[in-house]
C-alpha cells in the first residue's frame, strides 16, 4: 500500500472514530438535557442516573475532544497539505493551520473548550459551583464539537479527502 494510500486510510479510521464519539455523545446530551437548567441546589440533589448521565456526557466529550486533536487534525493536514510533518506538530500549529484553511471557524475556540475540560477533569464534584459550571459548559461546548465534525465530514467529503 503506496503511503499515500496509508494517510487517506488514517483519514478515514479518524473520522470514523470521531463519528462513533460524536453520536454518542448526542445520546448522552439527550439524556442530560432533561437536567436544565441547573444550579447548585439541583446539582446537589442529583439522583444516581442524572449522575450517570452527566459522566457519560464528560466521557465522550473528552474522547471527542481528544480524537479530534490528537488524531483527526493533524491527520487531516497530512493530506491536505500532502506533508506528513503535520503528524507531530505543535497543536497551536496545527490549531492555527485548519483556522487558515477554514476548517476549523476558530482556533481560540479549542481553547475554551480546553477551558471547559479542565473545569470537569479538576474541580467536578468537589466544588458545587464550578460543577454546574462544566455541566453546562460541556452540554453547550458538546454541540459546537458535533457541529465541528459535522462540517469537517462534509469538507472531506466534497473534497474528496478521503
Amino acid at each position: 500500500m503506496a503511503a499515500w494510500d496509508v494517510a487517506y486510510a488514517r483519514l478515514r479510521t479518524y473520522l470514523g472514530e470521531c463519528s462513533l464519539h460524536a453520536s454518542r455523545l448526542a445520546m448522552a446530551r439527550e439524556k442530560v438535557a432533561d437536567l436544565l437548567p441547573l444550579d447548585e441546589k439541583g446539582y446537589e440533589s442529583l439522583n444516581p442516573d442524572a449522575i450517570e448521565h452527566i459522566d457519560w456526557l464528560f466521557y465522550r466529550f473528552i474522547k471527542l475532544q481528544d480524537t479530534l486533536g490528537r488524531k483527526l487534525f493533524p491527520q487531516l493536514l497530512v493530506v491536505a497539505d500532502d506533508d506528513e510533518g503535520w503528524a507531530s506538530q505543535p497543536m497551536i500549529d496545527i490549531l492555527n493551520r485548519l483556522e487558515k484553511y477554514g476548517y476549523l471557524p476558530d482556533a481560540w475556540e479549542w481553547r475554551e473548550l480546553r477551558y471547559v475540560r479542565n473545569l470537569i477533569t479538576h474541580e467536578y464534584e468537589t466544588v458545587p459551583k464550578r460543577a454546574v459550571e462544566g455541566i453546562v459548559g460541556v452540554y453547550e461546548k458538546s454541540a459546537y464539537l458535533i457541529d465541528l465534525l459535522k462540517n469537517i465530514e462534509n469538507r472531506v467529503e466534497k473534497e474528496k479527502l478521503s
